[in-house]
C-alpha cells in the first residue's frame, strides 16, 4: 500500500498528524508513506519517522481562513507529481484541505477533527453563541462551511475522531452514515512524563488551547476570582496562540485576576509536556468539543482534569472517575470543581488513577490499525463513491 499524508504538523491536529505518521510506519514497516506539508517543523528528527517528506513553501504562516483555501490549492499542486506512486491520499489535519484534490485519480480520505461549522446556520446567532467578536468571524465561517460541505460530500471516506462527528456532520451535510468511520486519537503515552500529583506552591491551573473563546478561556477567567478567594496562591497558566489573547488579558484585568494569569503563548510540544507533568490541575472548559486532546494528554500523565460535558469527550469521560465534568459556559460550576479538586487529595488521586487507566486504551498502534482498515476498505471499493468527482448532490 502506498499512501500520501497531506497534513499540517502544528497545533493539536499537528500532534495527531505526526503521531499517526509514526504509528503507521511502525505498524506496517513496508508501508510506503509520502508526506506533504507546509510545516518545516515536520523535518525535525523523530517527527514523522522514515516517511518521504515534501515541503510546500510560503503557506504555513497564513491566517486560518485564507490559509486553508491557499493550502488546499497548494496541496493539489504538490500531489500531482506523486500520483504515479501512491494509491490513496489522506488529509488528517483538516478535511477542507481536500477541496481541490477531489478530481484526483486515486481515492481521497480525510479526517474530521471538529464539527463546529456543521452546527452553524445562516443566522448570526449561531456564531455569536461561541464568539464575542462574531461580526468579524461570521462571514468567514459561512465561507468555511460552504467549502467544508463541498469537500466532505465528495470524499471517498471520512474518518471522524468521535462518534459525535459522524452523527452531527452527516445529517448537516446530507452525507450517509456509511461514509463515516470513527477512529479516535492515539496518544503517545510513553513520551508523556508522569505527574507526581504533588501540590506545589503556587498551585497551578493549566489551560491548553489555541481557540481561546471556543475552548472556554473566558469562562475560566470568570471562575478565577472564586478560586483565588479560596486558594490565593493559585496561578493560571494559559498556553495557546490566539488572535484574541489581548482581549482575554484585558478581561482578566477587569475581573481583578490579571496578576494571577500567565499568558505563555504557543509553546513547543516538549515544553508543553513539562507543564502537564508539573501542573496541579488541567482546566479546559470548552463550549464545544469533538474530542479534546488536552484532556487525554493530561490523563495520560496523571494530571487531574476539569472538563465540560460536550459531545466528543462525553464518549470517554466519566464524572468523578477520570475527570470532573461541568456544564459548558457555567463559571460557577467550574469554580466549584476547581476548588474541590485543588483541596481534595483523595479526589485528585482517584482521578489520576482513573485518567491514566482510560488513556491506556488510546494508543497510537490502535489508531494506526483502525486507520489502515479504513484505507483497505476504501481501496477495496467497499465504501467509495461511484463517481468521486461527481459528488452526491
Amino acid at each position: 500500500m502506498r499512501v500520501c499524508i497531506a497534513a499540517r504538523f502544528v497545533g493539536g491536529v499537528g500532534v495527531y498528524s505526526r503521531t499517526l505518521v509514526r504509528a503507521l510506519a511502525e505498524t506496517v514497516p513496508d508501508l510506503r508513506l509520502e508526506v506533504v506539508t507546509p510545516d518545516p517543523v515536520a523535518a525535525k528528527p523523530n517527527y514523522i519517522g522514515c516517511a518521504a517528506l515534501h515541503l510546500i513553501r510560503h503557506t504555513a504562516a497564513l491566517p486560518t481562513h485564507p490559509g486553508w483555501i491557499v493550502q488546499a490549492a497548494a496541496f493539489r499542486l504538490a500531489l500531482r507529481p506523486l500520483l504515479g506512486r501512491i494509491d490513496l491520499v489522506h488529509f488528517p489535519s483538516d478535511a477542507r484541505h481536500a477541496l481541490f484534490a477531489l478530481g484526483l485519480p486515486v481515492p481521497v480520505v480525510a479526517t474530521m477533527n471538529d464539527y463546529f461549522n456543521a452546527v452553524l446556520d445562516w443566522r448570526p446567532g449561531s456564531t455569536r453563541r461561541y464568539y464575542h467578536d462574531w461580526p468579524a468571524r461570521y462571514p468567514l465561517y459561512q465561507l468555511a462551511r460552504l467549502g467544508e460541505r463541498r469537500a466532505l460530500r465528495r470524499l471517498s471516506h471520512i474518518i471522524g475522531i468521535s462518534d459525535a462527528v459522524g452523527q452531527i456532520v452527516g445529517p448537516a451535510y446530507g452525507i450517509p452514515p456509511d461514509r463515516f468511520t470513527t477512529v479516535r486519537y492515539g496518544i503517545d503515552f510513553p513520551v508523556i512524563p508522569p505527574n507526581d500529583g504533588a501540590i506545589r506552591s503556587p498551585r497551578t491551573v493549566l489551560f491548553v488551547g489555541g481557540n481561546f473563546q471556543r475552548k472556554g478561556l473566558l469562562v475560566l477567567l470568570r471562575a478565577a476570582p472564586a478560586v483565588l478567594a479560596r486558594f490565593p496562591d493559585t496561578r493560571f497558566l494559559i498556553i495557546g496562540k490566539s488572535s484574541y489573547a489581548r482581549e482575554c488579558q484585558r478581561f482578566a484585568q477587569s475581573l481583578g485576576v490579571g496578576a494571577a494569569c500567565d499568558f505563555l503563548g504557543g509553546v513547543e510540544y516538549g515544553r508543553l509536556l513539562r507543564y502537564y507533568a508539573s501542573a496541579t490541575v488541567l482546566a479546559m472548559p470548552s463550549l464545544m468539543e469533538a474530542f479534546g486532546i488536552p484532556y487525554l494528554e493530561a490523563m495520560s500523565c496523571g494530571l487531574p482534569a476539569v472538563a465540560t460535558s460536550c459531545a466528543g469527550p462525553d464518549e470517554y469521560l466519566a464524572d468523578g472517575e477520570n475527570a470532573l465534568v461541568v456544564p459548558p459556559g457555567d463559571a460557577d460550576a467550574l469554580a466549584d470543581a476547581l476548588v474541590r479538586l485543588l483541596g481534595d487529595v483523595a479526589l485528585r488521586e482517584r482521578l489520576r488513577r482513573g485518567g491514566r487507566e482510560t488513556a491506556r486504551a488510546f494508543t497510537p498502534a490502535r489508531m494506526a490499525q483502525e486507520t489502515l482498515a479504513v484505507y483497505a476498505r476504501v481501496l477495496s471499493g467497499a465504501s467509495c463513491l461511484a463517481d468521486v468527482g461527481g459528488g452526491v448532490g
